[in-house]
């Protein structure tokens, strides 16, 4: 027989809560290294924050260097799982770098945790392991952008006189600097500044004759179909090019 539950609570067996806490750990982990850095942050500080024991992190991540690695690869997998949505949406290869650079600027706006702990990364390069998972996952992200952008030279789209890699790391290169200028707060280099610098980018690569309707559905449009993905982890595989019809 069942034991009866009263006021339609729902308890989470122990075997489900079991399944959830590396989840539990990692997001708590995510959440304590942006605030802080790989360096300062204990494995004891996630541990209390996350309402577990210490023992208990060790058990899913050998060290902190496993489990900040972990983090890592968990913010690359959203970061290509929100592209991908992106993709799959968009018929234009022009708006959907407008869309990718548009739903950036998003979590830039909203002090994200996934930019934050990425970009302090950075700062230990001297350790090789977590310097060459930051590499690789740069490197991932430019060529992903750079097949968008051949693609859009296929269509006509995007001007074939700038090598689609170059299209690909001058996107980086602003994505880098729009983070840089939100981790000093610099207040004056508003949101809309920063839409306008990726708008005249979007325009500078537009192939002469492509029509205005390419890069744009509508400049406040957001890539809600993204946020969606994000939270349902994506597998940082680009996604499949639709079938399309006469070109």
């Amino acid at each position: 027989m069942r034991p009866s539950r009263t006021g339609g609570e729902s308890k989470i067996s122990p075997r489900r809560a079991r399944t959830k806490r590396p989840e539990q750990i990692l997001l708590t982990a995510k959440s304590v290294f942006a605030r802080s850095n790989y360096r300062s942050s204990t494995t004891a500080e996630i541990a209390a924050e996350a309402g577990v024991s210490e023992p208990l992190i060790y058990r899913y991540y050998p060290s902190k260097k496993h489990l900040f690695l972990a983090v890592l690869e968990n913010v690359n997998r959203r970061i290509l799982g929100r592209w991908n949505a992106i993709r799959r949406s968009e018929t234009s290869s022009l708006a959907c770098l407008r869309r990718i650079g548009q739903d950036y600027l998003d979590l830039v706006d909203r002090n994200s945790e996934d930019l934050k702990v990425f970009f302090k990364a950075v700062s230990e390069d001297s350790d090789p392991e977590i310097r060459q998972f930051l590499a690789e996952s740069y490197r991932q992200y430019a060529r992903y952008l750079e097949d968008v952008a051949r693609q859009g030279q296929e269509r006509g789209e995007i001007r074939r006189d700038v090598p689609a890699r170059a299209i690909a790391w001058q996107m980086m290169s602003l994505g880098a600097a729009f983070n840089l200028f939100a981790v000093l707060e610099l207040s004056e280099w508003t949101r809309a500044d920063r839409e306008a610098q990726l708008l005249a980018f979007i325009e500078r690569i537009r192939a002469a004759g492509a029509p205005a309707g390419s890069s744009a559905r509508s400049t406040g449009e957001r890539a809600t179909g993204a946020v969606a993905g994000s939270h349902g982890g994506g597998d940082g595989r680009p996604a499949a090019r639709p079938d399309r019809q006469g070109g």
